[in-house]
């Protein structure tokens, strides 16, 4: 299956992962995940499963947040195929404004810190796209997620 990020920006859908899907429909979809966190001793009733980079976060058995954080490139494991769509953690925000405007993907940015430590731009899917200021003082990509 081969999933993509900016159709993931654009629709707040990976795949055909989307909010509010029950662990079931998930493991339908994308098999056992590769790692999990919780105090729990099974992927089965975790809180979050990981595949790659790619974390799906449950409450409840409901999928509430798809995120990706700690990339160099976004991956979703060995399982799947990722179109990154030249997404990694080198990105800046002004790059990332640039390929949204030339993929027509509506969006609009929110500062996350008072003190422009960290941008957010929300895809109108409200898919966001988390961008924190690095050691040369531009605002890289950080993280992407969806949330209900």
């Amino acid at each position: 299956m081969r999933i993509s990020l900016e159709e993931f920006i654009r629709s707040g859908q990976l795949g055909p992962i989307k909010i509010g899907l029950s662990r079931n429909e998930v493991k339908t979809a994308f098999g056992e995940p590769n790692q999990w966190h919780s105090k729990s001793p099974s992927w089965k009733t975790a809180n979050i499963w990981k595949y790659g980079d790619t974390e799906f976060h449950f409450r409840a058995d409901k999928l509430w947040m798809i995120f990706f954080d700690e990339f160099d490139i976004p991956n979703v494991g060995d399982k799947l195929e990722l179109d990154a769509w030249g997404l990694s953690n080198q990105v800046t925000l002004s790059q990332m404004e640039s390929k949204l405007k030339v993929a027509e993907i509506n969006y609009h940015c929110e500062q996350f810190s008072s003190d422009n430590e960290r941008i957010l731009l929300v895809s109108q899917a409200k898919t966001t796209l988390s961008f924190e200021r690095q050691n040369d003082e531009t605002l890289h990509l950080y993280s992407i997620f969806s949330t209900s």
